[in-house]
């Protein structure tokens, strides 16, 4: 599917720029990020001044889902609160009608970065962060219900999460349209933090 044929999907020159530039694990520039630390591959990703950068991601990927749940005829209602009285937390999505998982169905959006993790394999941090969401979350959300939408930096999906996108595409677009809906929200928001990375 050409990029072009979808006004969200289209890339500035900048944010190809980064694509490539990342793609080809080339870290920007030689020298030590503001962070302190040696500014090696994919260090934007991780670096602990990059918060906001981690912000707008997330947010970026809710947007994301909630537009395509509702193009589906979902109820959508952002970040519903705990179902127990005497707690704060909250869910990033709740989903009701035919696209969601159970009919009815609260996500919860991380994105794990593999940088700095002693080289784990890819599929055992998605697990480690989706049992950390699953045993915060599990009682805030009882019923089954609650589902934890764990991807990597790069787009590698846990099988909840790809379950969940599952369930969604065959109620709306299809599948493809998804993944490369997310591979381009997270190369969008991390473009625009990438200089900002470099120090520059």
């Amino acid at each position: 599917m050409p990029l072009h044929t979808k006004p969200s999907l289209k890339l500035s020159n900048q944010q190809v720029s980064v694509g490539l530039t990342t793609r080809a694990l080339n870290p920007g520039f030689v020298g030590n990020c503001p962070c302190g630390l040696r500014h090696l591959p994919s260090h934007d990703l991780s670096c602990r001044l990059k918060n906001n950068y981690r912000t707008a991601r997330h947010e970026a990927l809710k947007r994301l889902f909630a537009a395509n749940y509702k193009t589906c005829h979902c109820e959508v209602r952002y970040e519903p609160i705990s179902q127990q009285p005497t707690s704060r937390d909250r869910g990033d999505l709740s989903v009701q009608g035919p696209a969601a998982l159970n009919g009815l169905c609260v996500l919860d959006f991380s994105v794990v970065s593999p940088v700095n993790t002693q080289n784990h394999p890819l599929q055992r941090l998605l697990e480690e962060r989706h049992n950390a969401k699953v045993v915060l979350y599990k009682t805030q959300f009882p019923g089954g219900e609650f589902f934890p939408v764990v991807m990597t930096t790069g787009g590698t999906l846990h099988p909840t999460a790809a379950k969940v996108l599952a369930k969604l595409a065959d109620s709306g677009p299809g599948i493809q349209d998804l993944r490369i809906g997310i591979s381009i929200s997270l190369l969008k928001t991390r473009s625009d933090y990438w200089y900002i990375a470099q120090g520059v």
